[in-house]
């Protein structure tokens, strides 16, 4: 972060704050991120049941 930071020359203010923030909602993303593999296994497991192979989608 600090490498943007510099890039971009933003104050301390502005990083520390976007860390406080990116802490706040860190486990909003892990919840999305959660639902997102567990919608992942749905799907591979449908194509499985359904026997659809890697040809199908060439």
């Amino acid at each position: 972060m600090e490498e943007i930071a510099n890039l971009f020359d933003l104050s301390s203010k502005v990083v520390e704050t976007s860390k406080k923030a990116e802490e706040e909602i860190s486990n909003i993303f892990e919840n999305i991120n959660n639902i997102a593999l567990y919608n992942q296994a749905k799907v591979l497991n449908a194509f499985k049941e359904e026997k659809v192979s890697r040809n199908a989608f060439w």
